[in-house]
């Protein structure tokens, strides 16, 4: 019989029960506990590095008066789940501040000590010329990198989230082979041309087909979509939604949402295994830690942990979904000084 274990403070819900009664019949796979990062703060120059730039969803009414955003903070949370290995949960936040200095973007982010395996929190400040990562609470520096391509100062960057100049991108589009078709809500959809699809491809992926959103009526751009094959022979379709909030009449992304579905044409032999098919949590009754630490007294009872398989467990298909969130957004109150 399988068992779920309800969420709890505890911990439980990433793992199913198999429970017997009498001898063990089969083996399993070990269980995956949730950890911190493994990585100390020496090396938090590898996390991902965050960008300045953000695509805009549907912003408010192009009516609505504007004020430039010349700076920004929120709490921004990144989440990563599975949807054949449900016990694949990973989420993260920081502190995000952006800022326009002397007509360049500066970009701090705060990092939790809860981020890295040594518990020390850390920060990152990238400006015009490098990227410096340090010791939040000392200002320790713990590395000071060159950027590759230098930011110039650009007298035109008066705001950091402002609407498209989709005019001047049609233009611009129409004379270089993108393909371009607008719909009765008019959202244009923007096809990206052989040759483009030829410069993204590298030796990792071969890229089929991309295509950016845009409305036409709020000057946006509304989500993306993209497939490529990589080597192995996996075919990865990726679509993008943003959705928005407006600040000071400006659009401000504050949900980014990614979904990459992943068709693997290699199959797993699965021949030997007496677990039964799972294709949907909801299939499997829930247990309390309670209930649970009652059964485990029972001395009749073996209880065996294993990761679930959701769908065809010989099916190496999977869909990958990320979520980029913002909350508690201020704006045009950080101070040059932080960035110091």
């Amino acid at each position: 019989m399988i068992i779920r274990a309800k969420q709890t403070n505890l911990g439980l819900f990433p793992f199913f029960f198999l429970f017997f009664t009498g001898l063990l019949l089969m083996s399993c796979q070990a269980p995956v506990t949730t950890a911190k990062t493994s990585i100390t703060t020496a090396t938090a120059l590898a996390i991902d590095p965050i960008s300045a730039t953000k695509s805009l969803s549907k912003p408010p009414s192009v009516s609505t008066p504007a004020t430039p955003i010349t700076s920004m903070t929120a709490q921004v949370t990144k989440t990563r789940s599975s949807k054949r290995d449900p016990t694949y949960k990973l989420t993260k936040t920081y502190t995000l501040f952006e800022k326009i200095i002397n007509g360049i973007v500066y970009v701090r982010v705060d990092y939790p000590a809860s981020y890295f395996s040594d518990g020390i929190a850390v920060s990152s400040v990238v400006t015009g010329t490098e990227q410096r990562i340090f010791k939040t609470n000392t200002g320790e520096i713990l590395s000071r990198t060159p950027r590759a391509t230098v930011q110039t100062a650009n007298s035109n960057i008066t705001s950091l989230y402002q609407r498209l100049p989709l005019d001047s991108i049609q233009k611009y589009m129409k004379g270089n082979g993108f393909s371009l078709a607008t719909d009765s809500n008019s959202v244009l959809t923007a096809g990206f041309p052989n040759t483009s699809l030829i410069t993204q491809s590298s030796p990792g992926r071969s890229v089929l087909s991309h295509k950016e959103y845009f409305d036409l009526t709020t000057l946006v751009k509304t989500g993306s979509f993209e497939s490529f094959i990589t080597p192995d022979g996996c075919t990865h379709i990726k679509t993008e939604a943003i959705a928005y909030q407006a600040f000071l009449g400006q659009p401000v992304p504050t949900l980014i949402t990614n979904v990459e579905d992943i068709h693997n044409p290699q199959r797993v032999d699965v021949s030997d295994r007496k677990l039964p098919r799972i294709d949907d949590l909801s299939q499997v009754p829930t247990m309390s830690a309670a209930e649970l630490t009652q059964l485990k007294t029972d001395p009749k009872v073996k209880i065996l942990k294993f990761k679930p398989i959701i769908g065809d467990p010989a099916s190496l298909d999977d869909t990958i979904t990320t979520t980029e969130s913002y909350a508690n957004v201020v704006t045009n109150t950080v101070a040059d000084s932080i960035f110091n």
